[in-house]
């Protein structure tokens, strides 16, 4: 992945919380299904998502970019399905600016949170 910038604009679960409080986030626990299964999962939630445009979406990638509703700043994020791992990789950054106001990391909970609720 990418590696993080130094303003706290941006989340990685490539980044241990341990290390960096900041910029660590932790990956999305990827339950009991497949890599497909849970790389549709993160797309069905991203589609669900407002002001959100899917630009990559190969076998095991997704790249997404959401804009905000006020500002129409644009935040990109990363999602990495591995079929050898038992969790989703996650990066989401802001294009501009120093500050996010933690709005990648709560964009991240949220989406940590809705996968599990549509999980089988």
């Amino acid at each position: 992945m990418k590696p993080m910038p130094k303003s706290p604009n941006a989340v990685s679960s490539a980044v241990s919380e341990e290390e960096d409080s900041v910029h660590g986030i932790a990956p999305i626990d990827r339950g009991f299904v497949s890599a497909d299964q849970a790389q549709a999962i993160i797309r069905q939630i991203l589609m669900e998502e407002p002001r959100t445009t899917i630009l990559k979406d190969i076998p095991g990638y997704i790249h997404a970019m959401q804009k905000s509703a006020f500002f129409g700043f644009a935040d990109d994020m990363e999602f990495w399905i591995r079929d050898d791992l038992p969790y989703i990789d996650v990066r989401s950054e802001a294009r501009l600016g120093y500050s996010d106001f933690g709005v990648n990391r709560s964009r991240i909970e949220r989406y940590r949170e809705r996968y599990a609720q549509i999980l089988p």
